[in-house]
């Protein structure tokens, strides 16, 4: 089987935007995104971290995504119903080809 055809779902990718509003003020959104076919498996279940002063579940995983995908850190994932945040990404070299995308992304609750 290719590579490709272990993408078994798929997830829309967002980019976050900031713009200037007729204030002056800077406001932040993110993209209508773009839709790709992706494989996301557990890193961690279920583990606990403190953030912004109180404690939340933080489940950490691995997201897989052809050669094409732009993705990185001012990126949010939402697949299966689920918002995920990127922590970091990095694409894979085949003979100096793009073979494909790993993105660590976590999904805080």
């Amino acid at each position: 089987m290719s590579f490709k055809g272990l993408l078994n779902a798929t997830c829309t990718i967002q980019a976050l935007t900031t713009t200037i509003n007729n204030l002056g003020a800077y406001t932040s959104s993110f993209s209508a995104g773009v839709v790709k076919n992706c494989r996301i498996n557990a890193l961690t279940v279920g583990g606990e971290s403190e953030i912004a002063s109180r404690w939340a579940d933080r489940e950490v995983f691995k997201m897989f995504l052809d050669e094409t995908a732009n993705i990185g850190a001012t990126h949010r994932v939402i697949s299966g119903g689920s918002t995920f945040n990127v922590l970091q990404s990095d694409s894979f070299d085949k003979s100096s080809n793009r073979h494909h995308i790993e993105a660590i992304i976590e999904m805080v609750r």
